[in-house]
């Protein structure tokens, strides 16, 4: 089910930089002097790795590998949520 995913996760992640780029294009000033904005980047860089090399990792296995798959999983939500959360600190900041 994971791998039948992939196509939809990696559409919806162009789609958000592209917005998230023509976003940045109208504040850029704003968003350049920003903590908040830089570690929804960095949180971005890390959830986006995470997903190339742990998760493809898990989903390409034949065999179950129940530890690296709720590493991966926990660690994929954290960022994930992380990522958000920076986004709203954005405006408030």
């Amino acid at each position: 089910m994971a791998r039948d995913g992939t196509r939809l996760i990696w559409i919806g992640l162009a789609l958000a930089v592209a917005s998230g780029t023509l976003m940045f294009i109208s504040g850029a000033r704003h968003y350049g002097y920003n903590w908040a904005f830089e570690a929804k980047m960095g949180l971005l860089l890390a959830a986006v790795l995470t997903q190339v090399l742990l998760f493809r990792r898990v989903t390409a296995a034949d065999f179950s590998r129940p530890t690296l798959a709720r590493t991966s999983a926990v660690l994929s939500l954290v960022l994930w949520f992380g990522v958000g959360l920076a986004g709203r600190m954005i405006g408030f900041i």
